[in-house]
């Protein structure tokens, strides 16, 4: 029995949501890629085929489609600007390069890019004109190296240069670059789309806190394992082992709730280190936790719990100075004692009371049976 992909148990919700707060991108997008064809049209009306305007014009519709990328807010100002470089070039290497020389592209580049640079608080005044100053001079030095002879390789004749035919046809392929590069925009931007909704699906599958999974990653996990016994009933069965602090109010009380969330942590962290690497590991809610454990029965599933309380109440917490000991209680139940996922957890959850009932720290299966482990049993487990 395996377990089900996690971001395929998001329902559509997040999928809903990545559609609804992009499609003002998408829309917005399209009227300033049809607004900028408009302007070039009139600009190569009335400026003529100047060097300068198309630069501008390039780089001001990078800025524009710089949304595509992601909310801006969401990355750091560097990566933000990486991203303004990026869609710089893709329309600059399809216009700009081909039309007018290799020093076209850092012309775009660097109006692109300096407004970025001025306004991100990362780097200091002095740096920020160092940088914006040797851009200046690096594309200057490239304008004069460059220019002068793509002109003259762009003019010559097939017949006086063997690559001057290969650069004619580069340049008549300049609508078709021009048309490509919407197209690599787009498929670029619906593959942030996808990373965006498998973040958001990790976001609505994990605890802030802690980081494990949540209630409701585990209510699903455990809905798909059931589907899995009723369509493979020789398949083997999963156990559940839930678990909860003790006395976790009072190191509320007694310390504060910071150092009771420390608490939490800990003891997520501890569970996580001992569970094995295909158990689902989640908190239930509160100061309970919830380890699902596919292929196990009950007898493997004590013997897991068993560890994980040990591994807990032998590493207590450090507070200024004092250690403030940590326990917990633990109720086991296995798929085959119920017929649902809900029925599994209410087995486990009155076996965790009965451990309660019993003094706390300790281990109960729902058959009625405490745990009883051999060093040797927890060394093999």
């Amino acid at each position: 029995m395996s377990l089900p992909d996690p971001i395929r148990l998001v329902p559509d919700e997040a999928s809903e949501f990545v559609h609804q707060n992009f499609r003002t991108t998408i829309r917005g997008s399209a009227v300033v890629i049809a607004c900028v064809a408009c302007v070039y049209a009139v600009a190569l009306w009335w400026l003529g085929d100047a060097q300068w305007w198309h630069h501008a014009l390039i780089a001001l519709l990078a800025a524009a489609l710089q949304p595509c990328f992601g909310p801006r807010a969401a990355y750091p100002a560097f990566l933000a600007a990486l991203l303004l470089l990026i869609g710089t070039c893709t329309l600059s290497i399809a216009h700009l390069a081909l039309r007018y020389g290799p020093s076209a592209l850092f012309h775009a580049l660097l109006l692109a890019y300096t407004p970025v640079l001025v306004t991100s608080g990362r780097l200091p005044l002095w740096a920020k004109g160092l940088l914006v100053g040797g851009a200046c001079l690096l594309t200057l030095w490239l304008d004069a190296a460059s220019t002068a002879r793509w002109a003259q390789l762009s003019a010559a004749a097939p017949l006086d240069l063997p690559t001057a035919g290969t650069l004619r046809q580069l340049r008549s392929m300049n609508l078709l670059a021009l048309g490509m590069a919407p197209a690599v925009l787009v498929y670029h931007f619906f593959t942030l789309v996808r990373r965006q909704h498998h973040a958001m699906a990790g976001l609505a599958l994990r605890d802030p806190m802690t980081q494990l999974f949540n209630r409701r990653h585990v209510q699903a996990t455990g809905e798909a394992l059931v589907a899995q016994l009723l369509h493979r009933p020789q398949g083997g069965p999963f156990s559940v082992v839930l678990l909860d602090v003790d006395h976790f109010k009072a190191v509320n009380d007694s310390w504060g709730h910071e150092i009771g969330d420390q608490a939490l942590r800990r003891v997520a962290e501890l569970v996580s280190r001992t569970a094995r690497t295909s158990d689902v590991v989640a908190r239930w809610g509160g100061e309970e936790f919830l380890l699902l454990l596919a292929d196990t029965d009950e007898g493997q599933a004590l013997l897991l719990a068993e560890r994980v309380r040990c591994a807990i109440a032998q590493d207590p917490l450090e507070v200024q100075g004092q250690r403030v000991a940590l326990t917990v209680t633990i109720g086991v139940a296995q798929s085959l004692r119920a017929g649902s996922f809900a029925e599994v957890i209410r087995h486990a959850d009155a076996a965790l009371y009965e451990g309660k009932r019993q003094g706390r720290n300790r281990v109960v299966a729902a058959s009625g049976v405490g745990v009883e482990v051999r060093p040797a049993d927890l060394a093999g487990a």
